[in-house]
């Protein structure tokens, strides 16, 4: 994504080994809804895919912003602290059909 003076306005990977995402922002484009923006367009991808039924966010307790990042996208608490002290949101799509295999 690119701002309108041409620079970079965020950094972002996204990895299929867990379908791992994080972002970085520049300060001048944090607070404007961009994230959020962002996260939902990726859940909302990731949703369709037909091998994914859930994607999980984690974040540590007090990263405010990722939270409300990800409860403006939709997701859910599901949990937390864990092991790594992480708490976990989800987001679920619509339930699947299964192309008639149990019918």
């Amino acid at each position: 994504m690119t701002s309108s003076s041409g620079g970079s306005a965020f950094t972002a990977s996204l990895s299929t080994a867990g379908w791992r995402w994080g972002t970085t922002w520049r300060p001048a484009l944090q607070a404007q809804g961009y994230a959020t923006e962002a996260l939902r367009a990726l859940a909302g991808w990731a949703l369709r895919q037909s091998e994914v039924e859930v994607v999980v966010g984690r974040t540590e307790a007090g990263n405010i912003a990722s939270r409300r990042v990800m409860e403006k996208a939709g997701f859910i608490p599901s949990g937390g602290p864990d092991a790594e002290g992480l708490h976990s949101f989800e987001l679920r799509g619509p339930q699947k059909e299964d192309g008639g295999a149990n019918h």
